[in-house]
């Protein structure tokens, strides 16, 4: 703040002084400095940019006595001002969205207006120091949100340190919050090739820790581009004495979330990624515990592995395969999914793809086949795609089983270099083989969802 109320006394002394200079020279000089300010004013709107945007959501469900119907409006905002003030060291980030549920939605609670982002920030303070003041996330914390002040402090060119404190972003309707209190502090190193940073910080609500936790993420891109690797994980601090054997036992750190991804191009004709996710899906917090209730509150932790494979025999046509592997830790199933598929690209500014997916479902068997073409032109692309889908429960051996059609068109254009619009369009049309199946909420066997998406914006 302090900064903030200093710009405005020097921005008088400065216009003064060049008052004072315009009424003491001579014409051609002054003419000099007008054309100057004129091209300052272009620059400064060169630094100005964002977009406005209008977003509708309509789904229409048959199988509900329209219960199920939604309409929805999203208006979307961004902002950024790259020389705030005329100066080139202070920056103003703006980016939320509103949203208006006309009639019902999908839950009475979902709050109306979100901020993700609201700030200044004033770079290379006495050389070292980028100083940002509202709401951040911080790039070099990993989901770490703070409605305050981020302090990063350059040691050298790669390397610095930083330091926040605030309110915390309230976790349930994105308001600012007062029970929601948060600081910490955080390292970095990052440069084009390789980079890490490790932070720790403590969530309060209501005046009590929430949640205390460390973060670590590092990653590896070799400047071949052949591969790269990222990794990063979180440590939370078990603060719960009540349960002794929770996580193996009170006053304990343990990884809550744990993440992998590994991507290589050993040729140029073949590619592949590895993901390995290790997660709780809900982390033990005061602030969750109170607004579902305790006895409601259950954690979920869960581990997620994928590989992909792709080889090209030729350039514009690629075949690949992978797998998925989901599992849950309170009941020790699994859930598998393998697939296979085959594309091709910029075919004639075409795109094709077949997809042949089986995924075993914890209790189900499922069943995919999808076809798809997209064109792509100077200002617009479009997409169609037909998808074929079987679900045979095998719940206590029941032959439950549905099966289900879903036709997609989507697509993007251009009407001006500024104006812009995307719209998608789904019909689902499903089908219940066994009236006694674990979908029997139905109040029909058959059902169709009618879902449409458009977004008109404009960017500047």
């Amino acid at each position: 703040m302090n900064g903030m109320r200093f710009v405005k006394p020097v921005r008088l002394l400065l216009g003064g002084a060049l008052l004072c200079a315009a009424l003491a020279t001579p014409a051609h000089a002054a003419d000099e400095m007008e054309s100057a300010y004129e091209a300052r004013k272009e620059t400064a709107a060169d630094a100005l940019h964002g977009r406005i945007a209008y977003g509708g959501l309509w789904v229409n469900d048959s199988s509900d006595q329209g219960n199920r119907d939604l309409s929805i409006s999203h208006i979307y905002y961004r902002l950024v001002s790259e020389r705030l003030f005329g100066r080139d060291d202070v920056e103003l980030n703006v980016d939320g969205r509103y949203r208006i549920a006309h009639g019902r939605d999908w839950n009475s609670k979902i709050p109306a207006n979100r901020l993700l982002m609201a700030n200044v920030k004033i770079r290379k303070i006495a050389d070292t120091v980028d100083l940002t003041l509202g709401r951040s996330f911080m790039e070099e914390f990993v989901t770490q949100g703070v409605d305050g002040a981020d302090a990063k402090i350059w040691l050298t060119k790669y390397t610095g340190v930083g330091l926040f404190g605030g309110l915390r972003p309230d976790p349930f309707t994105d308001a600012v919050n007062p029970d929601f209190t948060t600081y910490g502090v955080y390292a970095f190193s990052k440069t084009d090739l390789v980079g890490g940073s490790l932070g720790y910080a403590i969530d309060n609500f209501k005046g009590a820790t929430d949640r205390e936790r460390a973060n670590a993420a590092l990653y590896v891109m070799p400047a071949t581009q052949w591969w790269h690797l990222m990794a990063s994980m979180d440590a939370d601090h078990d603060f719960d004495a009540e349960d002794p054997n929770d996580h193996g036992g009170v006053n304990k750190w343990f990884a809550s979330n744990t993440l992998l991804h590994f991507t290589a191009r050993p040729k140029e004709w073949l590619s592949l990624s590895a993901t390995y996710n290790d997660f709780m899906a809900i982390n033990r917090e005061l602030s969750i515990e109170e607004a579902v209730g305790e006895e409601s509150y259950t954690e979920e932790r869960y581990s997620v592995s994928r590989l992909r494979v792709e080889v090209r025999p030729i350039k514009v046509v690629g075949l690949y395969g992978g797998f998925d592997n989901r599992w849950r830790e309170h009941d020790g199933r699994n859930a598998n999914q393998y697939y296979v598929g085959a594309r091709a690209y910029n075919f004639y500014n075409t795109t094709w793809d077949v997809r042949y997916a089986n995924l075993e479902w914890f209790t189900s068997d499922v069943q995919v086949y999808t076809g798809s073409v997209g064109l792509a032109l100077d200002r617009a692309d479009a997409t169609l795609t037909v998808t074929r889908l079987t679900n045979q429960q095998q719940e206590s051996g029941s032959a439950n089983e549905m099966s289900q059609w879903i036709y997609e068109a989507s697509g993007a254009f251009w009407l001006t270099k500024h104006l812009y619009g995307t719209l998608s369009f789904s019909y689902s049309q499903e089908e219940f083989l066994d009236v006694d199946s674990i979908y029997a909420s139905r109040y029909d066997t058959n059902f169709t969802t009618t879902t449409f998406y458009g977004q008109l914006g404009y960017r500047f």
